[in-house]
């Protein structure tokens, strides 16, 4: 092209140059600028004119620079080049000085001029891509962003293959970009769930709609995580092209969650459910059984001598017998049915859907046959049973506080008939739980109003007819119930704890009436007191005998405690040792109802005793009934034999003394 200047450029020439949407800028062949329209002033922020005469020099600032002088022959920047080498040359990535120090990203494209053939110099046409850079380096922010979220994310076509993956997605899930990039996320697919599933998800999709949800994927070693996910479609127009996932790896959180779930739900010794989830399914059991018109029974269960596990063993070994048991009870039901902790030793079962009672019954006994067997625990073989009491629905009722406590006290009731049996609920036995539930208020009312007092049975030495001793009895003067039997309330008061107060009441009132009749005259005179199983068991049992004959000023021999064998038996090295301080004290002591329960002569020649007492059920036909005097004579020769005194009780007649005395009772 013809170079302009100021003789001859045409000046139409230049107006239309200065109405170019585009920077140009015109040098001659050393580079110095000789022409420079009003784009390219006002885009390098220089005044008219003051642009020409400059070497090209002053604006170029090409990104990666540039080898100068020009003459050097070696060239980097497209101007350079141009001026060298005489070829149009097009830069897209360059940046151009302003008059204020400014840079300016610029696309540029040069050409040379050539006038007979001989070079002229060069014409530059630039503009501005201020707005283009930034918003690729906006992209280009994005793009970093999005391949270093902790998210994993992928894009896919609209036929679902996928075209970019974040290093996150590689992670996560451990195919790599090239592995995945033309894939289907159908690789990612854990078979857990259902085709319907994922075909709602496209439905969703296709009609331009954003997706979320929880989906469980499979890792490309095989392992399952949780993910929670977002789809989100891209439309162009009123078309869907692609699709953006978002992956979020919430295994942990859901890990955390099911565990939070099962300690709120699920026992964590045995990882059966709990009463939270027992009263649940026993709500729901009903409301089915209703409607199909079926039975449930709801067994409640209690190991038999759990207790003794514990305190032998420890309880590492205790909580392993209730694991192995909850493993035997899951083995003995069936799917529909369900078996929970209740707490402790007790286990609850509900048995749906049955049609006879029988049905539980059947299933009593499985029970009953599995715990039976031994248990290895911890090397040692442990033997337990469990008393089962069982409610049916809706015989018995259909509430569930009422159903739970109608086969609790079905299991006592199976517990008292002898452990390791089941027992069915009925009225009667409700009856009785209400009368004791009576008592147990009554006999608390009873000790705060001082309702109790001693009468004293005496203890007559037979060769020679004189009193020698006096046994305590309590009794029970209600105001409204009139003389309430010992019979009636002792039980009662040993199930609920109130035995130890009344106990101690009987032991004080005993000495204390023992020391007066001393007082008074009655000199040697022994007092005769019965202690209760649960008596025994009081850690300060000796502490408080001590005391007590103490503050009463009564010497030790004049007091004899009474124990049923089946007690002393139930431990007997702890028995020996409680024994053997109360001997050291002075106390004397005696096993009542001898030859009613669990008579072991190895453990009686061990125990220091000094007396044997005959229960009055061989007593009362001793002179009728010869089996009842040849037990009698037996117990007093074994008592003889043994160094120890034998009483008799419950003598009341004539015939009863001479008998007795013919077999030499004490």
């Amino acid at each position: 092209m013809v170079q302009p200047n100021s003789s001859h450029t045409d000046l139409a020439y230049i107006e239309i140059m200065n109405s170019l949407g585009e920077g140009v800028i015109i040098t001659n062949s050393d580079g110095t600028i000789t022409f420079a329209n009003a784009q390219a002033e006002q885009q390098l922020l220089w005044k008219a004119g003051e642009l020409v005469t400059r070497p090209i020099e002053d604006i170029i600032n090409v990104q990666g620079g540039c080898d100068h002088p020009l003459e050097s022959g070696t060239s980097r920047c497209g101007i350079c080049r141009t001026l060298n080498d005489q070829e149009v040359y097009r830069e897209s990535d360059a940046v151009f000085n302003t008059s204020t120090g400014q840079l300016l990203p610029v696309s540029f494209v040069t050409s040379p001029i050539i006038i007979d053939d001989e070079m002229k110099g060069m014409t530059i046409a630039f503009h501005d891509i201020s707005e283009r850079k930034k918003s690729e380096a906006e992209l280009k922010l994005q793009s970093t962003a999005l391949a270093s979220a902790a998210n994993a994310i992928f894009i896919t076509n609209r036929n679902g293959e996928i075209e970019w993956v974040n290093r996150a997605f590689e992670e996560m899930t451990g195919y790599n970009a090239e592995e995945a990039i033309g894939n289907n996320p159908r690789m990612l697919n854990s078979a857990h769930h259902p085709k319907t599933f994922f075909s709602d998800i496209w439905e969703t999709l296709l009609a331009g709609k954003v997706w979320r949800g929880e989906v469980i994927e499979r890792h490309k070693n095989g392992e399952r995580y949780t993910v929670e996910q977002t789809l989100t479609p891209i439309i162009e127009g009123d078309k869907v092209t692609h699709f953006v996932a978002i992956h979020e790896d919430i295994s942990e959180r859901k890990w955390a969650e099911e565990k939070i779930r099962k300690l709120a739900l699920y026992d964590s010794l045995t990882g059966l459910p709990n009463r939270d989830v027992l009263r649940d399914r026993l709500t729901q059991a009903c409301a089915v059984a209703q409607r199909a018109e079926t039975l449930i029974a709801v067994m409640f269960l209690d190991l038999d001598h759990f207790k003794d596990v514990n305190d032998t063993m420890g309880h590492d070994a205790g909580d392993r017998l209730l694991q192995e048991v909850a493993k035997r009870l899951q083995g003995c039901i069936r799917a529909s049915d369900t078996v929970t902790r209740f707490g402790g030793d007790e286990f609850v079962i509900i048995q749906t859907g049955l049609k006879h009672i029988e049905d539980a019954a059947t299933m009593a006994q499985k029970i009953n046959q599995s715990i039976a067997r031994p248990f290895m625990i911890n090397g040692h073989e442990i033997h337990t049973g469990t008393s089962i009491g069982i409610t049916i629905t809706p015989f018995d009722d259909d509430d569930i506080d009422t159903l739970l406590k109608h086969a609790d006290m079905a299991m006592y009731q199976a517990k008292s008939n002898g452990r390791n049996h089941f027992q069915f609920f009925d009225m009667a036995m409700h009856h009785d739980v209400q009368e004791r539930t009576s008592m147990e208020a009554l006999l608390r009312s009873a000790i705060r109003e001082q309702q109790f007092h001693l009468v004293y049975q005496p203890q007559i030495l037979a060769s020679t007819g004189e009193v020698v001793g006096m046994e305590a009895l309590i009794r029970w003067e209600h105001p409204e119930r009139g003389v309430i039997s010992p019979v009636e309330f002792i039980p009662v008061a040993e199930s609920c704890g109130l035995i130890h107060a009344i106990g101690e009441f009987v032991l004080y009132t005993a000495c204390q009436q023992a020391k007066q009749w001393q007082q008074e005259g009655l000199e040697g005179l022994r007092v005769g007191v019965n202690l209760s199983v649960q008596q025994l068991k009081e850690a300060d049992l000796v502490a408080n005998i001590a005391r007590i004959l103490d503050e009463t000023g009564l010497d030790g021999e004049y007091l004899e405690l009474e124990l049923t064998e089946s007690m002393l038996m139930s431990d007997v090295e702890y028995t020996r040792q409680i024994f053997r301080e109360l001997r050291d004290m002075g106390v004397n002591l005696a096993i009542d109802d001898f030859g009613t329960g669990y008579s072991s002569l190895s453990y009686l020649s061990q125990l220091p005793v000094q007396r044997i007492k005959i229960d009055q059920s061989f007593v009362h036909d001793i002179d009728s009934n010869p089996d009842s005097l040849a037990i009698a004579s037996a117990v007093i020769n074994l008592g003889h034999s043994l160094g120890l005194n034998v009483l008799a009780e419950g003598v009341e007649a004539e015939d009863h003394v001479t008998c007795l005395q013919e077999l030499n009772c004490d």
